[in-house]
């Protein structure tokens, strides 16, 4: 054993440095107990170290034996995760019944007054009026009454429905007059005679927006070539410069329908503005027939449907655009941009004789640019009719 082959080695060693003396002086017994505790101490501390040693061993089989345990639960950890997975996975969330939809406000009931009841308002400074139902017309003629707004009225029932007008020399003329998601419909008379939807002369300043001009200057069942939807009259020409004519009017997103006669007549315009607008069932959707000087004329991304037909004196229906102008009062500048033109024949209609997508004549229409049009659904006789010669710009 190991243990014995060190003890006669640590003897041996210990033989050698005795000294001789020594050695003659110890007797037999001391010798043999000096071996033997020699052997005992090597022999404790071997059991020691074998003590250590198996300890160290246990500890070590322990965290082995820790280890494998830690795998096997990585492992159920795992297959719990996947359970746990699917099962959430086929779990029907419940969906909680959605709130109900709010009721929608109910438009607010419009108030059935006069024509003359708003005019006296006016009078008294009052400058916005909302939700009413307006018959016999309103008139503010030859006053500066200013900066107003309607919304959501309907003007019903009278020769004119709404006019506004300064005196021919110019003065006492309205400005600033605002009209949002009003209607202007069936104004009439008995007899023959002038009846429109909106009269403007002279007017400054007046924006109508989302509004609706529909069968106006109609005489019963009748039209007349006279009548129209909207007429912007004028008085100024080269003897009197400063004389009525209506300045920065604007239409957006309005509707102009089956006039008696024009959508929109103009008779002289500085600064006219058509927005997204729609004209259809017109003798003349939009024409000037100038009696005074006009420039700035701008019609942007309308739509013109022309439905066919004549009227009571036998002219045709389907002129969408129609500008005409004498030497003596030029149109000088027009735009027609974005613009598309449908019918007649859409409607079951045919090419009628003359109708026109836009007409141009005489020596006072200086330059229009038409920019974009769009005739791919128009059946009408001519698109493009030009009298003005190289006037036109066609992009």
């Amino acid at each position: 054993m190991r243990w014995i082959t060190t003890t006669i080695t640590m003897i041996a060693l210990a033989a050698l440095f005795l000294p001789t003396a020594s050695l003659h002086a110890a007797t037999s017994s001391e010798v043999g107990q000096s071996i033997t505790d020699t052997i005992d101490a090597t022999r404790a501390n071997q059991q020691a170290n074998d003590t250590q040693a198996g300890q160290i061993a246990a500890l070590q089989k322990d965290f082995a034996d820790l280890l494998d345990d830690l795998d096997e639960l990585r492992q159920i950890l795992a297959v719990l995760t996947t359970r746990v997975a699917a099962l959430e996975a086929d779990t029907v969330t419940p969906t909680p019944d959605p709130e109900p939809a709010p009721e929608p406000e109910p438009a607010p009931e419009k108030t059935a007054i006069t024509g003359d009841w708003v005019l006296a308002r006016l009078r008294a400074g009052q400058k916005e009026f909302n939700d009413l139902v307006i018959t016999g017309g309103v008139s503010v003629i030859w006053q500066s009454i200013n900066d107003v707004t309607f919304n959501r009225c309907d003007f019903r029932d009278a020769e004119v429905l709404f006019q506004a007008q300064s005196q021919d020399d110019g003065t006492g003329y309205q400005s600033g007059y605002t009209f949002n998601a009003c209607t202007f419909k069936n104004a009439t008379r008995s007899d023959w005679g002038h009846t429109h939807g909106t009269l403007l002369k002279g007017v400054k300043n007046f924006t109508f927006i989302d509004c609706v001009w529909e069968h106006n200057g109609w005489i019963g069942d009748a039209r007349f070539n006279q009548n129209h939807n909207v007429y912007l009259d004028a008085r100024r020409d080269a003897d009197h410069p400063t004389w009525a004519i209506n300045e920065n009017v604007k239409f957006i997103r309005c509707k102009f329908i089956e006039a008696a006669a024009q959508g929109v007549k103009m008779r002289g315009i500085y600064g006219l503005l058509f927005e997204d607008c729609t004209f259809r069932g017109n003798l003349i959707d939009l024409a000037n027939d100038t009696r005074s000087p006009s420039s700035g004329l701008v019609i942007s991304n309308c739509t013109f449907i022309a439905t066919g037909g004549t009227d009571s004196g036998g002219f045709t229906l389907g002129w969408s655009i129609h500008l005409k102008s004498p030497a003596a009062n030029p149109l000088a500048d027009a735009q027609i941009l974005n613009c598309k033109w449908i019918g007649p024949g859409i409607f079951g209609g045919t090419k009628w004789s003359g109708t026109i997508g836009v007409l141009l004549q005489e020596s006072g229409v200086k330059s229009v640019l038409i920019k974009n049009p769009d005739f791919s659904q128009w059946t009408g006789e001519a698109t493009i009719k030009n009298q003005i010669g190289d006037r036109l710009t066609i992009e």
